[in-house]
């Protein structure tokens, strides 16, 4: 929590009133790491399929750290959008992140007074008791390939996204931990980053209620900056940890390898072209027709790289239709030849 938040945070207190229980909180995060790859960025996330299942790991709980696209779509969404935390803030260039928010609350405390000063002022003194806790919410990057590994290389890729998703389990966790140690040595009295020992606090004023205010206020800024100290603390140990963690890489490499490609395995020759890892014949196939992704259009079939009507098992079915020829398609394939681009009219 910085300075600016701080004094903020101590004004607000100036005008509160005591409760039955007071607590006061403050919100921060640790950083998670970032991942070793590093690849041209592409400036438009990638949509999150909802229905791209995962069993590799148990999904985020924010819907949009659980990706479903292919390996490069997923380091460029860390890259440029990030993970999404707790509170709902991305984090550029990180795949994990843990929020975390302070409490240090207090019970009414032992009061004496009200009793006069030498000055002939009113006075009150409390003693107040304080006790910490955090609460801890964990974030981190999900993926699942898209489109699917081959089969023969299914274990292969699971395996590593499994190992990833452990590991960055255990990096966030231990941030959790840190957090849990805080707190621990905080209460018990004995941490030398922040003093939760019993605090007497002496509040003096021309009258009795001004005097017990300035008691209470007394408490409340002491509280604030246990907040701040606690903050502190958990952001010095996260920072150290990140330090000398080891950086995780993505299971890109695991994956990939399944698929083909100029690092992968060689197509056959009956499906010689490459696509997002797995083999096409960019010459008959309506899905890859003449490129990987050219996906052909209303009846249409793919032959020798170009879309067009009337290929074998594909025909309008619309009483009335007309199915036209590409260019360059054999006038055969056509119920008649047509001016223009294939398709159905």
């Amino acid at each position: 929590m910085n300075q600016e938040r701080f004094d903020e945070l101590a004004k607000g207190l100036a005008t509160s009133r005591l409760s039955r229980c007071q607590v006061l909180r403050v919100v921060g995060a640790v950083a998670s790491l970032g991942l070793l790859e590093t690849l041209s960025p592409l400036r438009t996330p990638f949509a999150v399929a909802a229905s791209c299942a995962n069993n590799n790991g148990s999904p985020d709980p924010e819907p949009e750290n659980n990706l479903c696209g292919s390996c490069t779509e997923m380091v460029n969404y860390y890259e440029n959008t990030g993970v999404k935390d707790a509170a709902g803030t991305y984090h550029r260039g990180y795949v994990g992140w843990t929020w975390y928010e302070w409490e240090v609350s207090y019970r009414p405390p032992a009061v004496k007074g009200p009793y006069k000063n030498p000055s002939g002022e009113w006075c009150y003194k409390g003693t107040y008791k304080y006790k910490a806790s955090v609460k801890n919410e964990v974030r981190r990057i999900r993926w699942v390939p898209n489109l699917p590994v081959p089969k023969d290389c299914k274990t292969k890729c699971d395996k590593a996204i499994k190992a990833w998703c452990a590991q960055l389990d255990k990096h966030e966790q231990h941030h959790v931990q840190d957090n849990r140690a805080i707190e621990s040595e905080a209460n018990a009295g004995t941490a030398k980053f922040v003093d939760l020992t019993p605090q007497p606090f002496v509040g003096c004023a021309k009258t009795k209620a001004a005097a017990y205010n300035a008691m209470q206020q007394k408490a409340k800024t002491y509280n604030a900056h246990l907040l701040k100290e606690l903050g502190n603390e958990s952001q010095k140990r996260g920072r150290a940890f990140d330090k000398k963690a080891q950086l995780i890489p993505t299971p890109c490499n695991s994956c990939d390898s399944c698929g083909c490609g100029n690092t992968g395995v060689p197509c056959p020759p009956d499906k010689p072209d490459c696509c997002n890892g797995e083999c096409f014949d960019t010459q008959t196939d309506p899905f890859h027709c003449g490129a990987c992704g050219n996906k052909c259009g209303c009846c249409e079939g793919c032959y020798q790289g170009t879309c067009g009507c009337g290929g074998p098992g594909v025909n309008c079915q619309t009483t009335g239709e007309v199915c036209c020829c590409a260019p360059g398609v054999p006038a055969g394939w056509c119920a008649r030849a047509c001016q223009g681009g294939g398709g159905c009219i």
